[in-house]
C-alpha cells in the first residue's frame, strides 16, 4: 500500500509538470517563432518480488514478478516542425522556410532564433526582436560584392550612402521598322513655292509669314492622282501641325482627284540664308555696286519662275525687294532675267555647287555661250553634274528639282554668278537644300536619356530612314540634345536586315561608336548603339507591320543615395538608391545544429549553444544551408490548440486518477489501523 501511495504521488507531481508544459504552449500560441514543448514520461524503478526461472524437467518456467513504484519525466522536448508563414508586408520581417536559425549577437556571445521580426536601430543596424541583439551576416564591399569566405558580422544599412554616377556606354534598341514603308520624295520651304510632284500634279506652298528656314514636308496619302494644278493658299497662320494639315486640305483645289488629300505635315526650323518673306505679286531685285549706283533685275511679263527658287544674299549684299504687278510669260532665255546696266554675255560663268546624299561634293560651271544660253542648257548642266537630283523645266517655265533619293536626304544644289571684277554684281540663284528631317511614312525616331561621367543628363535621338536604293537597308542618324551638342564620331550609319526580318548589321559610317563631348567638365562620352545580335529578333526587326520604335535601355545613371532596402530568398540585402540603381549590402547568416533539442532556451525567443546541441554550423540560405528566407513574412507558432486541449483533458483525468489512488490507499490504511486496534 505504501508503494501505491508513492506511485500516486509521482503521478500527481509529473502530471502537474505536464500541465505546465501544456499551459506554456497555449500561452505562446501567438508567439512568432515559438516551438511547442512536449513532455514524455517513463516508469520508475520496480520492486522485484521474485525472479524468473527457466523451464526444467520438474517444473515449468516462471516469469519474474515486479511491482512498479511510480513514474517520472523522461524528457521535455521542443517540436521544431515548420510553422505556417504569416504575411506582414514588412520588408524587415523575415521567415525561414526549412531548417536553421537566425544568428544574433550581443557583442560577446552568439544566440539563435526562429523569430524574424527584425527592426532597424537609429544607426541602421538590423536588430533582433526586442532590440537587444544585432543580427549577423556577411557584409558586402563598396562594390556590392559578397565574398563566399567572408567573415560574419553586424549587418548595417548605410542609409544616405552615395552611389556614384556612371557614364552611359550602351543604348539598346527594341523596335520594328515597317518593311512596306515609303518615303516622301520632296521637301519644300515654307517661304517659297517649291513644287512637289505627285503623279504629274503640282502642289505649291505659298506661305509667306513664317520664320526663315521653316521647312515643311507634305505626305500625300495614296498613290493615285490626275493631271491638274493643286494650289495651297498662303493666307493662313496655323498654330499647330494638325491645324496646318486641316488648312492645307481645305485650300486644295484640284481639277482631277488627289487620293485622300494630305495625310501629314512635318515641320522643322533650321537656320538658312535670308529670304524676302512678304512678296506679293511682281518682283524687282536691286543691288548696289561698289561704285554706289543702283542696279536691278527686271523680270519681263510672264510666269515668275524665280518664285520657285528663293533668293539668298550674295557677297555684295541684297538690296530692296519691291512688288508691283503680275507676270504672265515664261522666260526661256537666261537673259530674259536681265540686269539693268549689263546683260549676261558670252564667257560669263554660273557656278553650280552641291552635295550628294553620301556627303561627297559636286561642282559644275555653266559658261554662257559655250554651254548654251537658255534654261534647257542650264538644266542639262545640272543633271550631268549631280547624281542625287534631277532638274527639269515644267510647262510654266519653272525649274523643278526632284531628289532621286526618297526619305531624308542631304543633297544640296546652289547657283551663283561669278564676279568678273570688283565692280561687278554677285547674285545668288536659288539654293535647293534638303533641310527638313521630319517624320514621314519612311522615317521614324526614338529618343532616350543618357548620362555623362558627372551624372548630367543628355538626350540622344536616333532617326531611321528607309533606303529605297537597296533592299532591307535603312539609314540612321543621331542627334544629341536636339543638335545643340557637336558629335565627334558615329553620328550616321546604316542597318541591314536578313530576309526573315532579323537584323544583319548595324554599323556607323566611320566605324566608331557614338562619341561626343558633354562639356561642363565631364569626360568624352562614347556610347555603343546596340540594335541586337546578328540574326536575332530581340532588338531591331523589319516586318510589314507598323513602326514600334523604342530605345528601351541604357546603362548610365546619375548619382544617388540609399533610400530603401529589400531581401531576396537567399537572405541577401539589396539597397535601392534614388537614381534607380541597386546593389548588395549584406547577406543574413543562418546556423544549423546536429541536435536542435540540445539547445538551451535563454528567453526572448533565443536559444544558446550547448554541448548537447553541438557547435553551430554557420552558412547562408541557398548555399551550405538548403533553406530559403521569405521577406515580408513571419513564422507563426507551431502550437496546435486542439491537440493541446486534448492533452489537457488526458492530463486532468490522469491527475484525478492519481488522487483516487492516494485516497483509496489511505482508506485501506485506515481500515488496517482499525482492525489492528480491535
Amino acid at each position: 500500500m505504501l508503494r501505491s501511495l508513492y506511485s500516486g504521488i509521482s503521478g500527481l507531481s509529473n502530471h502537474e509538470a505536464k500541465m505546465d508544459v501544456i499551459g506554456n504552449n497555449i500561452a505562446n500560441i501567438g508567439t512568432h517563432g515559438f516551438k511547442r514543448g512536449r513532455m514524455t514520461f517513463m516508469d520508475a524503478l520496480s520492486q522485484t518480488e521474485s525472479y524468473g526461472r527457466s523451464k526444467t524437467v520438474f517444473s515449468e518456467g516462471k516469469n519474474p514478478i515486479q511491482i512498479g513504484v511510480g513514474m517520472k519525466i523522461s524528457s521535455v522536448d521542443s517540436d521544431f516542425s515548420q510553422g505556417y508563414l504569416e504575411n506582414t508586408n514588412q520588408s524587415t520581417d523575415l521567415a525561414i522556410e526549412g531548417d536553421g536559425f537566425f544568428v544574433a549577437s550581443d557583442g560577446k556571445n552568439s544566440f539563435y532564433t526562429r523569430a524574424g521580426a527584425f527592426q532597424l536601430s537609429p544607426e541602421g543596424y538590423l536588430l533582433a526582436q526586442g532590440g537587444q541583439y544585432k543580427i549577423q551576416g556577411k557584409v558586402a564591399n563598396i562594390n556590392g560584392e559578397i565574398e563566399s569566405g567572408g567573415t560574419v558580422g553586424d549587418i548595417l544599412m548605410p542609409f544616405g550612402q552615395k552611389y556614384p554616377a556612371e557614364a552611359t556606354t550602351e543604348i539598346k534598341y527594341q523596335c520594328n521598322l515597317d518593311a512596306s514603308a515609303d518615303a516622301v520624295a520632296q521637301e519644300f520651304s515654307a517661304n517659297w513655292s517649291t513644287p512637289a510632284k505627285i503623279n504629274g500634279t503640282d502642289i505649291y506652298n505659298n506661305y509667306g509669314n513664317y520664320k526663315k528656314g521653316d521647312t515643311f514636308r507634305i505626305e500625300i496619302d495614296g498613290v493615285s492622282g490626275s493631271e491638274g494644278d493643286i494650289v495651297i493658299a498662303k493666307d493662313a497662320s496655323p498654330s499647330s501641325l494638325s491645324e496646318l494639315v486641316s488648312l492645307i486640305n481645305e485650300g486644295i483645289r484640284n481639277n482631277g482627284k488627289l487620293a485622300n488629300k494630305v495625310k501629314a505635315v512635318s515641320w522643322r526650323t533650321e537656320d538658312t540664308s535670308v529670304n524676302p518673306h512678304d512678296i506679293k505679286e511682281g518682283i524687282v531685285f536691286q543691288t548696289t555696286e561698289s561704285g554706289g549706283s543702283d542696279k536691278s533685275i527686271a523680270i519681263s511679263d510672264g510666269t515668275l519662275a524665280v518664285t520657285n527658287f528663293g533668293l539668298t544674299s550674295g557677297e555684295k549684299g541684297l538690296g530692296t525687294v519691291t512688288s508691283n504687278g503680275n507676270t504672265n510669260i515664261t522666260p526661256t532665255e537666261l537673259n530674259d532675267l536681265s540686269i539693268v546696266g549689263s546683260k549676261i554675255t558670252d564667257g560669263d560663268e554660273i557656278i553650280i555647287n552641291g552635295t550628294n546624299p553620301d556627303g561627297t561634293p559636286a561642282t559644275a560651271t555653266f559658261v554662257y555661250g559655250t554651254d548654251g544660253t537658255n534654261m534647257d542648257d542650264l538644266i542639262n548642266k545640272i543633271n550631268s553634274a549631280f547624281s542625287s537630283a534631277t532638274a527639269s523645266v515644267n510647262s510654266k517655265g519653272e525649274i523643278v528639282l526632284l531628289d532621286s533619293v526618297k526619305g531624308v536626304s542631304k543633297s544640296t544644289v546652289s547657283f551663283s554668278f561669278k564676279d568678273v571684277d570688283d565692280s561687278g554684281s554677285a547674285i545668288s540663284l536659288p539654293s535647293f537644300v534638303k533641310i527638313a528631317e521630319g517624320t514621314d511614312a519612311g522615317t521614324h525616331t526614338a529618343s532616350i536619356f543618357v548620362y555623362d561621367s558627372l551624372g548630367n543628363k543628355h538626350t540622344v535621338e536616333m532617326t531611321f530612314s528607309k533606303n529605297e536604293g537597296q533592299d532591307n537597308h535603312w539609314d540612321w542618324e543621331v542627334k544629341v540634345n536636339g543638335g545643340d551638342t557637336e558629335i565627334i564620331g558615329g553620328s550616321k550609319g546604316s542597318i541591314t536586315f536578313n530576309n526573315d526580318g532579323s537584323i544583319a548589321t548595324m554599323e556607323s559610317n566611320d566605324g566608331s561608336h557614338l562619341t561626343f563631348d558633354p562639356g561642363k567638365g565631364a569626360s568624352i562620352l562614347e556610347v555603343d548603339l546596340n540594335g541586337g545580335e546578328s540574326g536575332s529578333f530581340s532588338g531591331i526587326t523589319q516586318y510589314n507591320s507598323p513602326f514600334t520604335t523604342i530605345a528601351y535601355e541604357q546603362n548610365g545613371y546619375t548619382m544617388g543615395t540609399l533610400s530603401n532596402i529589400f531581401f531576396d530568398e537567399t537572405g541577401t540585402v539589396f539597397g535601392e538608391y534614388s537614381n534607380g540603381q541597386s546593389r548588395k549590402l549584406a547577406q543574413v547568416a543562418l546556423a544549423t545544429f546536429n541536435n536542435n533539442n540540445g539547445l538551451s532556451k535563454v528567453g526572448n525567443n533565443m536559444f544558446s549553444e550547448t554541448v548537447s546541441s553541438g557547435q553551430a554550423k554557420v552558412g547562408v540560405a541557398g548555399g551550405s544551408i538548403k533553406s530559403s528566407i521569405r521577406s515580408g513574412y513571419l513564422e507563426a507558432s507551431n502550437v496546435d490548440l486542439s491537440k493541446e486541449l486534448t492533452d489537457m483533458i488526458v492530463v486532468q483525468r490522469g491527475y484525478q486518477a492519481n488522487t483516487k489512488v492516494i485516497s483509496t490507499a489511505d482508506q485501506l490504511l485506515q481500515e488496517l489501523i482499525t482492525r489492528v486496534k480491535r
